[in-house]
């Protein structure tokens, strides 16, 4: 059902990163790997502002930390830099950059130089940055 919203939504709106991430939450969750990483390359190329937070919908948190394991399962199984991107992308939108930055330099070091890769790195120094100004007692 998920799924068939957010394919439904992604061309309403083209510009629009949060249906994309939907579609590869959607896809992942249900088993297609390969749509999961090709819209959540779209939604970061797309509008990766807007990808900084998932919100607690009906238990949506624990099920995309599922996922977000899941993928960094896979990738000791297989290390390919699709695997290290979903994973550090999943991360960062649950706010866990130390997971994200990891998962993403080993997207970098198999190879992966794609704009996804790219922006998804500002957007994870961006918000390290941010957090570290917010609470500057804490360096």
């Amino acid at each position: 059902a998920a799924l068939g919203a957010f394919a439904m939504e992604a061309p309403k709106y083209p510009d629009a990163g949060y249906p994309k991430l939907g579609y590869a939450l959607a896809s992942g969750m249900s088993g297609d790997h390969e749509r999961a990483v090709w819209s959540m390359r779209r939604a970061f190329e797309t509008e990766p502002e807007a990808l900084y937070a998932l919100p607690d919908i009906d238990g949506l948190a624990d099920r995309t930390r599922k996922l977000c394991d899941l993928y960094v399962y896979r990738s000791t199984q297989h290390s390919s830099a699709d695997n290290h991107f979903m994973a550090a992308a999943i991360a960062y939108t649950m706010g866990d950059y130390t997971k994200a930055t990891s998962e993403l330099a080993r997207a970098e070091k198999a190879g992966d130089q794609s704009t996804a890769v790219r922006t998804l790195r500002q957007q994870i120094d961006g918000a390290i940055e941010r957090a570290n100004a917010a609470s500057p007692d804490q360096q």
